[in-house]
Formats: structure tokens, C-alpha cells, sequence
């Protein structure tokens, strides 16, 4: 018997080595390298060449949307009790700075912009928080301009400016003006202005859209401090496991660091991702830009990205003397440690939640601010429910799954096969965060989560948690936006 099994280990090859398994070309990994290299360099020309706004389709009705949210939201919070107040705050991210920012974000439109709505509107908001001083020179230049300024001009002053003529302010008022302002919050609050010479204006509308927004608000605040407190709940949990042993908490079949082959993993990870993007390039050449669905294609990519990783890792990563794919990326389970992925899952998500409020809090602290543009989704706020559906579909189930596969799956564990944990962790999760184009405080937290995943994923042997708490992540993100701009 111990003969036959010696004969069997003469015969597997050694850890590492694959004597099975077809080679990749050079040119091909070559001719990959160099079509990533041109994605990213044209990538990086067109966020420096092109304004942020112009990734935006009606930029004037999104940011109107969302600063007239953000004014309303910050208005019903003022009025909840001194507790409820200070934990919107805190998970809403509410701060100080906000209306200098939404100030500054209507500029940059305005500025650019020959729509009259966003000059308007802007006024608007400098006249609610005092500057009124440029509020006047706004009206002294618009009564200078032809279209609807002059009319807005007259509106605005009699609303805001002190030192009109009030003996005759009924009669030289064209109130139909009004109706051209779409977004609720400037409507409202310019004809609360204007309700001294307009008595009964106000509807009981306004109470209730903002009775509902905060109903929103109040289902995404309880949401999130839910998986908050559950995630605390099952840190004790998964620490006390963690001191017994790696047994107690493994739950997949992953070995980490692998046996494969290094560069043969660099190889599939730049082909891969080359195919995908000449996969994206060939449909915009085929099909004419109005008649692509985007998320459609958004979750066609992520799925093919799957397949397509998958297929390579088999045939040229794996071979005989090794698992196979679905043990080598840790997404089988050791029988019985199935739910041993509800408190790590809590525990990751919530990690990801604080971890974002602390990117965020110290971006504030530092003056560094997120640009409207790099959250904010026009499927989201108008889409129909299909290309909703479809987005879900893509960022909740697809996107978590091809991402953790490539970035923690195969890229951390062929950085864990040379460095330690801990730069394995932090080198994929900078990839993690580069390639998803964030500013500094979107690239920070999405460094954080990447690298948290990664230590799930070292200490369990599974992705799976990992691939969960990122669906969940983004799921919260998606509900928390539905709710503040579509609820």
C-alpha cells in the first residue's frame, strides 16, 4: 500500500509546476497588456479633458433633484428631536459644508449652462442662506438679458431684496414663472417668499413630499443601523473563533497562497480584461449609441467577465495536481461551516458601512469633497423599471461576483504567493479601487472594503462572504439613492 502511494507522488508533479496545462503565448499576453495599457491612458485623457457634468445626461434636472433633496432633507431633519437629529447626521453624512458645496456644484453648471433654470435656482439657494448681496448683481445683470431673466429677476427681487416698491408688486408680477421651476424645494421656498402677495399659494403638498422623503430616509437610516449593530453583534463571535483556531472559522477550500503559476495568473488577469474591453468597444461600434441599454450591457460585461475568467483559470491556471476551480477561488464550502457566512457577512458589511462614514467624516475635516456626478445614476432616478431591474441585476449579483473572483480570487492570492498578508491585501485593494475611477475619498474607501474582503477571504478560505457583503454594500448604496432621489 505505501508503495502504491509513493509510485502516485512520483508521478503528480511538484507544488507549483503544471506539466498538464496548455501555455499562454507571450505576443498574446503582449497584445492584452498593450490594449489594458491604451484603456487606461484614454481613460485617464478623457476625466482630465472632459468636464465631470458632461457624464451626465440632463445635468440641469439631476443636480436640480439633488440639491432640492438635500435642502428639504436637511429642513425635516431640523425639525426631529435633538437625538434623531444628531443620527441622520451621523449615517446621512449630513454636514455644515453642504450648502457651500451645492452652491459651488450649481456654479460650475451655470457657468457653463444657457439654460435659465440653473442661474435661477441658484439665486434661489444663495438668497435662502444669506447671500444676498450676490443676489443682486445677479438681478442688476439678468434685467439686462432677454428671455425669461428679466421676468425671473423681478420674481427674485421682490422675494429676497429689501428696497423694492412695494406699492406695486402685484400688478408687474408674472407668477406663471412659477411653474418653470420643476424642482420642488426652489419652487416652494420662492413662493413662500412671494405668499405675503400671493396669500394661499402654499398646498398641502409640500408638507406631505416632505413627510415622505423622511419616511424614506428613516427606512434607510433603520436599514443601515441595523447592519450596523448586527455586525457588532458578531464581532465577539468571530473573534473568540479566530483565537481557537484557523479550523473554527474556515469555511471554503481555498489554500492560500495558491499553487499555480505567477505570471500564467497575470496572463489570464490582462486577457480577461482585455477581452472585455474590446467586448464593450465592439458593441459601440455595431450598435448605435441610442439603441444600447446600458445596464443591459453593464450586466452582459460582468456576466461574460465571469465565463470568460473562469474558462482561462481552468484550462490554463488549474490542472490534475491541484483543486479545481470552484475550491481554488474558495467558492465551495467544508460541509457543516455553511452558516458560519451569516456573521461574517454582518460582520464585513458593517465594516464597510463605518468604514465609508470615516472615509467621509475625515474627507469633511480636510475640506476634500465628492463631486454630485460620481454617485449620482439617471437609471435610477428615471428609469423604467426594466433598466432598473437590469441595474440590480448588475450591481447586486454580477458585479460582486466577477469582482471578488478576479480581485480577490486570483489577484490576491498571486500577491499573497510573493508578499504578506498585509501588502497582498493593500496592493489589490488599490487595483480594486483604481479601476473603478473614484476621486480621493471614493478611492480610500473602496480601498478599505477591498482590503477587508481580502482578510475575509485569507482567514475563511472563502470568497463567498465577501462576494455577499459586496452585493449587500452596493444594494445599500442603491436603496439609499432610490430612496433620497426616486421615493
Amino acid at each position: 500500500m505505501e508503495s502504491s502511494e509513493n509510485n502516485t507522488s512520483e508521478v503528480l508533479p511538484p507544488s507549483g509546476v503544471s506539466l498538464s496545462v496548455p501555455r499562454l503565448s507571450t505576443a498574446g499576453t503582449v497584445l492584452a497588456a498593450s490594449v489594458v495599457l491604451v484603456a487606461a491612458v484614454l481613460m485617464v485623457w478623457l476625466s482630465w479633458s472632459s468636464a465631470r457634468i458632461d457624464s451626465v445626461e440632463k445635468p440641469e434636472a439631476a443636480l436640480s433633484l439633488i440639491v432640492g433633496r438635500i435642502m428639504e432633507l436637511r429642513e425635516s431633519i431640523a425639525e426631529q428631536s435633538p437625538w434623531e437629529r444628531r443620527l441622520y447626521s451621523t449615517l446621512l453624512l449630513s454636514t455644515p459644508r453642504e450648502v457651500p458645496l451645492a452652491i459651488a456644484w450649481f456654479e460650475e453648471l451655470a457657468a457653463r449652462s444657457e439654460d435659465t433654470i440653473p442661474n435661477v435656482e441658484l439665486a434661489i439657494l444663495e438668497a435662502e442662506n444669506g447671500l444676498t448681496q450676490k443676489v443682486a448683481n445677479r438681478v442688476v445683470a439678468w434685467r439686462q438679458l432677454r428671455g425669461d431673466f428679466p421676468g425671473f429677476a423681478k420674481l427674485i427681487e421682490i422675494a429676497y431684496l429689501e428696497g423694492r416698491d412695494d406699492s406695486d408688486r402685484t400688478t408687474k408680477v408674472d407668477l406663471s414663472f412659477l411653474d418653470r421651476l420643476e424642482t420642488r424645494w426652489f419652487r416652494d421656498r420662492l413662493i413662500t417668499r412671494l405668499s405675503a402677495v400671493t396669500p394661499d399659494v402654499l398646498s398641502r403638498e409640500e408638507v406631505l413630499n416632505s413627510s415622505n422623503l423622511l419616511a424614506s430616509i428613516r427606512i434607510f437610516a433603520g436599514v443601515t443601523l441595523l447592519i450596523v449593530v448586527a455586525g457588532l453583534l458578531s464581532f465577539p463571535w468571530i473573534l473568540g473563533r479566530l483565537k481557537s483556531g484557523v479550523t473554527e472559522v474556515t469555511i471554503g477550500t481555498a489554500s492560500i497562497p495558491p499553487a499555480w503559476n505567477g505570471r500564467t495568473s497575470l496572463a489570464i488577469i490582462l486577457r480577461c480584461v482585455a477581452f472585455l474591453l474590446l467586448l464593450v468597444v465592439g458593441i459601440g461600434i455595431l450598435i448605435p449609441v441610442p439603441k444600447v441599454n446600458e445596464q443591459f450591457l453593464l450586466a452582459g460585461v460582468y456576466l461574460v467577465g465571469i465565463a470568460v475568467l473562469c474558462k482561462l483559470s481552468r484550462k490554463y491556471l488549474l490542472d490534475r495536481s491541484q483543486k479545481n476551480i470552484v475550491e481554488s477561488f474558495g467558492v465551495s464550502t467544508v460541509p457543516g461551516k455553511l452558516g458560519g457566512m451569516v456573521p461574517w457577512t454582518a460582520l464585513l458589511t458593517a465594516a464597510g458601512i463605518v468604514g465609508d462614514l470615516v472615509v467621509v467624516w475625515i474627507s469633511d475635516l480636510l475640506g476634500v469633497t465628492v463631486h454630485w456626478t460620481e454617485w449620482f445614476d439617471e437609471d435610477l432616478v428615471w428609469g423604467n423599471h426594466l433598466d432598473l431591474s437590469l441595474l440590480l441585476l448588475g450591481v447586486i449579483v454580477f458585479g460582486p461576483i466577477f469582482e471578488e473572483l478576479l480581485f480577490r480570487g486570483l489577484i490576491f492570492q498571486t500577491l499573497r504567493q510573493k508578499y504578506s498578508f498585509g501588502t497582498a491585501a493593500g496592493l489589490s485593494g488599490v487595483l480594486f479601487s483604481v479601476l473603478h475611477g473614484y476621486s480621493i475619498a471614493g478611492f480610500f474607501a473602496l480601498v478599505w472594503t477591498g482590503f477587508i474582503w481580502a482578510w475575509s477571504f485569507e482567514k475563511t478560505k472563502s470568497v463567498l462572504p465577501a462576494i455577499i457583503s459586496h452585493g449587500l454594500h452596493n444594494l445599500l448604496m442603491v436603496l439609499g439613492l432610490v430612496l433620497f432621489l426616486r421615493g
